[in-house]
Protein backbone atom coordinates (compact mmCIF):
# COMPACT_ATOMS: atom_id res chain seq x y z
CA UNK A 1 0.00 0.00 0.00
CA UNK A 2 1.20 3.56 -0.61
CA UNK A 3 2.68 5.68 2.35
CA UNK A 4 -0.38 8.33 1.96
CA UNK A 5 -3.28 5.24 2.54
CA UNK A 6 -0.79 3.74 5.27
CA UNK A 7 -0.98 7.22 6.62
CA UNK A 8 -4.57 7.66 6.39
CA UNK A 9 -5.52 4.71 8.25
CA UNK A 10 -3.11 5.29 11.04
CA UNK A 11 -4.63 8.85 11.22
CA UNK A 12 -7.94 7.11 12.51
CA UNK A 13 -5.83 4.31 14.46
CA UNK A 14 -5.81 4.40 18.49
CA UNK A 15 -2.78 5.41 19.91
CA UNK A 16 -2.42 2.14 22.08
CA UNK A 17 -2.67 0.45 18.99
CA UNK A 18 -0.40 2.50 16.56
CA UNK A 19 2.66 2.16 19.42
CA UNK A 20 2.19 -1.50 19.27
CA UNK A 21 2.17 -1.62 15.69
CA UNK A 22 5.86 0.32 15.66
CA UNK A 23 7.25 -3.12 15.94
CA UNK A 24 5.77 -4.37 13.05
CA UNK A 25 8.48 -3.57 10.57
CA UNK A 26 10.83 -0.55 10.00
CA UNK A 27 8.99 0.89 7.82
CA UNK A 28 5.76 0.81 9.64
CA UNK A 29 8.02 2.00 12.62
CA UNK A 30 9.01 5.02 10.91
CA UNK A 31 5.29 5.69 9.32
CA UNK A 32 3.62 4.99 13.09
CA UNK A 33 6.47 7.55 14.60
CA UNK A 34 5.38 10.44 12.20
CA UNK A 35 1.61 9.60 13.17
CA UNK A 36 2.38 9.64 16.73
CA UNK A 37 5.04 13.31 16.35
CA UNK A 38 1.90 15.05 14.82
CA UNK A 39 -0.73 13.67 17.32
CA UNK A 40 1.25 14.87 20.66
CA UNK A 41 2.34 18.09 18.88
CA UNK A 42 -1.50 18.90 18.44
CA UNK A 43 -2.47 17.34 22.01
CA UNK A 44 0.65 19.50 23.47
CA UNK A 45 -0.70 22.61 22.12
CA UNK A 46 -4.03 21.88 23.57
CA UNK A 47 -2.74 21.10 26.86
CA UNK A 48 -0.52 24.63 26.89
CA UNK A 49 -3.68 26.41 25.85
CA UNK A 50 -6.07 24.61 28.65
CA UNK A 51 -2.47 24.82 30.95
CA UNK A 52 -2.47 28.88 30.45
CA UNK A 53 -6.58 29.06 31.13
CA UNK A 54 -6.25 27.49 34.00
CA UNK A 55 -3.49 28.62 35.79
CA UNK A 56 -4.87 32.10 35.35
CA UNK A 57 -8.45 31.22 36.92
CA UNK A 58 -6.45 29.69 39.56
CA UNK A 59 -3.94 32.58 40.31
CA UNK A 60 -6.64 34.64 40.19
CA UNK A 61 -8.63 33.34 42.45
CA UNK A 62 -5.93 32.93 45.08
CA UNK A 63 -5.63 36.70 45.05
CA UNK A 64 -9.03 37.17 45.24
CA UNK A 65 -10.08 34.80 47.90
CA UNK A 66 -7.10 34.26 49.76
CA UNK A 67 -7.83 37.29 51.97
CA UNK A 68 -11.39 36.04 52.56
CA UNK A 69 -9.70 32.79 53.99
CA UNK A 70 -7.30 35.57 56.26
CA UNK A 71 -11.12 37.43 57.31
CA UNK A 72 -12.55 34.00 58.22
CA UNK A 73 -9.60 33.01 60.18
CA UNK A 74 -9.95 35.83 62.32
CA UNK A 75 -13.41 34.51 64.05
CA UNK A 76 -10.93 31.14 65.03
CA UNK A 77 -8.73 33.12 67.05
CA UNK A 78 -8.64 33.00 71.11
CA UNK A 79 -11.64 30.68 70.78
CA UNK A 80 -12.61 30.25 74.40
CA UNK A 81 -13.96 26.55 75.80
CA UNK A 82 -16.32 28.52 78.25
CA UNK A 83 -18.78 28.39 75.42
CA UNK A 84 -18.52 24.61 75.35
CA UNK A 85 -18.89 24.68 79.51
CA UNK A 86 -21.64 26.78 79.29
CA UNK A 87 -23.66 24.32 76.33
CA UNK A 88 -22.75 21.26 77.75
CA UNK A 89 -24.24 22.09 81.44
CA UNK A 90 -27.73 21.82 79.89
CA UNK A 91 -29.50 18.37 80.72
CA UNK A 92 -31.82 18.92 77.86
CA UNK A 93 -30.92 21.90 75.89
CA UNK A 94 -32.92 23.96 73.08
CA UNK A 95 -32.98 22.21 70.08
CA UNK A 96 -31.18 25.07 68.05
CA UNK A 97 -27.82 24.57 70.64
CA UNK A 98 -28.40 21.09 70.25
CA UNK A 99 -27.85 21.26 66.40
CA UNK A 100 -25.03 23.94 66.80
CA UNK A 101 -22.96 21.59 68.77
CA UNK A 102 -24.04 18.43 66.66
CA UNK A 103 -22.23 20.51 63.36
CA UNK A 104 -19.72 21.32 65.80
CA UNK A 105 -18.79 17.70 66.25
CA UNK A 106 -19.54 17.15 62.95
CA UNK A 107 -16.51 19.12 62.06
CA UNK A 108 -14.60 17.40 64.22
CA UNK A 109 -14.82 14.24 62.60
CA UNK A 110 -18.11 12.65 64.25
CA UNK A 111 -20.21 10.28 61.64
CA UNK A 112 -17.43 10.74 59.07
CA UNK A 113 -18.55 7.28 57.49
CA UNK A 114 -22.02 8.52 57.76
CA UNK A 115 -23.44 9.22 53.38
CA UNK A 116 -24.20 13.16 52.71
CA UNK A 117 -27.91 12.36 51.93
CA UNK A 118 -29.15 10.72 55.13
CA UNK A 119 -30.11 11.96 57.89
CA UNK A 120 -29.10 10.58 61.38
CA UNK A 121 -28.93 12.94 64.19
CA UNK A 122 -26.69 12.62 67.29
CA UNK A 123 -28.30 12.03 70.17
CA UNK A 124 -27.69 15.00 73.32
CA UNK A 125 -25.62 12.72 75.47
CA UNK A 126 -23.86 11.47 72.53
CA UNK A 127 -23.20 15.31 71.74
CA UNK A 128 -22.21 16.16 75.31
CA UNK A 129 -19.67 13.12 75.68
CA UNK A 130 -17.77 14.30 72.63
CA UNK A 131 -17.58 18.10 73.66
CA UNK A 132 -16.57 17.82 77.42
CA UNK A 133 -13.99 15.40 76.24
CA UNK A 134 -10.31 16.83 76.28
CA UNK A 135 -9.46 16.53 72.63
CA UNK A 136 -12.36 18.27 71.52
CA UNK A 137 -11.19 21.36 73.58
CA UNK A 138 -7.99 21.26 72.18
CA UNK A 139 -9.32 21.04 68.79
CA UNK A 140 -11.74 24.00 69.07
CA UNK A 141 -8.74 26.06 70.85
CA UNK A 142 -6.94 25.50 68.15
CA UNK A 143 -9.41 25.62 64.93
CA UNK A 144 -7.31 28.56 63.84
CA UNK A 145 -4.87 26.17 62.02
CA UNK A 146 -6.68 23.40 62.49
CA UNK A 147 -9.92 24.44 60.13
CA UNK A 148 -7.27 23.47 57.19
CA UNK A 149 -8.11 19.79 58.01
CA UNK A 150 -11.69 20.22 58.23
CA UNK A 151 -12.73 17.29 55.35
CA UNK A 152 -14.93 19.01 52.52
CA UNK A 153 -17.70 16.39 53.45
CA UNK A 154 -18.20 17.42 57.42
CA UNK A 155 -18.62 21.04 56.12
CA UNK A 156 -21.28 20.44 53.24
CA UNK A 157 -23.04 17.59 55.44
CA UNK A 158 -23.35 20.43 58.24
CA UNK A 159 -24.23 22.88 55.31
CA UNK A 160 -26.81 20.79 54.82
CA UNK A 161 -28.27 20.74 58.10
CA UNK A 162 -28.26 24.19 58.51
CA UNK A 163 -29.65 24.96 55.31
CA UNK A 164 -32.63 22.49 56.28
CA UNK A 165 -33.14 24.03 59.63
CA UNK A 166 -34.88 27.90 59.60
CA UNK A 167 -34.22 28.07 63.06
CA UNK A 168 -30.66 28.21 63.35
CA UNK A 169 -30.35 31.78 62.64
CA UNK A 170 -27.92 34.23 64.86
CA UNK A 171 -30.75 35.97 65.93
CA UNK A 172 -32.72 32.80 67.34
CA UNK A 173 -29.49 31.49 68.36
CA UNK A 174 -29.16 35.09 70.53
CA UNK A 175 -32.24 34.73 72.03
CA UNK A 176 -31.51 31.18 73.38
CA UNK A 177 -28.08 30.96 74.35
CA UNK A 178 -25.26 33.52 74.01
CA UNK A 179 -23.28 30.45 74.15
CA UNK A 180 -24.80 29.01 70.80
CA UNK A 181 -24.79 32.16 69.10
CA UNK A 182 -21.16 32.44 69.60
CA UNK A 183 -20.60 28.67 69.12
CA UNK A 184 -22.77 29.50 65.42
CA UNK A 185 -20.24 32.47 64.54
CA UNK A 186 -17.66 29.39 64.65
CA UNK A 187 -19.61 26.64 62.78
CA UNK A 188 -20.72 29.74 60.19
CA UNK A 189 -16.60 30.76 60.03
CA UNK A 190 -15.51 26.74 59.26
CA UNK A 191 -17.85 26.39 56.71
CA UNK A 192 -16.82 29.62 54.51
CA UNK A 193 -13.28 28.88 54.98
CA UNK A 194 -13.71 25.28 53.73
CA UNK A 195 -15.89 26.37 50.80
CA UNK A 196 -12.99 28.89 49.90
CA UNK A 197 -10.32 26.25 50.81
CA UNK A 198 -11.94 23.57 48.58
CA UNK A 199 -12.14 25.97 45.22
CA UNK A 200 -8.44 26.89 45.75
CA UNK A 201 -7.62 22.95 46.17
CA UNK A 202 -9.81 22.35 42.71
CA UNK A 203 -8.52 24.70 40.85
CA UNK A 204 -4.93 23.68 41.88
CA UNK A 205 -5.52 20.09 41.59
CA UNK A 206 -6.56 21.11 37.52
CA UNK A 207 -3.61 23.08 36.94
CA UNK A 208 -1.33 19.85 38.38
CA UNK A 209 -3.15 17.29 36.47
CA UNK A 210 -2.85 19.95 33.16
CA UNK A 211 0.83 19.70 34.00
CA UNK A 212 1.36 16.10 34.27
CA UNK A 213 -0.79 15.69 31.32
CA UNK A 214 2.18 17.99 29.40
CA UNK A 215 5.15 16.05 30.96
CA UNK A 216 3.54 12.76 29.70
CA UNK A 217 3.11 13.98 26.62
CA UNK A 218 6.53 15.39 26.32
CA UNK A 219 8.10 12.08 27.18
CA UNK A 220 6.45 10.11 25.17
CA UNK A 221 7.28 13.21 21.92
CA UNK A 222 10.87 12.49 23.01
CA UNK A 223 10.20 8.78 21.88
CA UNK A 224 8.83 8.62 18.96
Amino acid sequence: LPNELFLLVFGKTDTSVLLTMRYASTHMKRLVEDVLASRLETTTMELSVRRTLSAKRFFEAEKVKRPHLRHYRQFLRNISTNEITEATWYTTPPPELQTVCECLCILKGANSDVALDSEPRMTWPTIKKLMTRYDFKTWITNLRMGVEHIPYPAAKRVERIIMLDPSITYERLRDVSMAGHKLLIIVAACLQYCTISEDLRMKSRELNNIDRSLDRAALLLECV
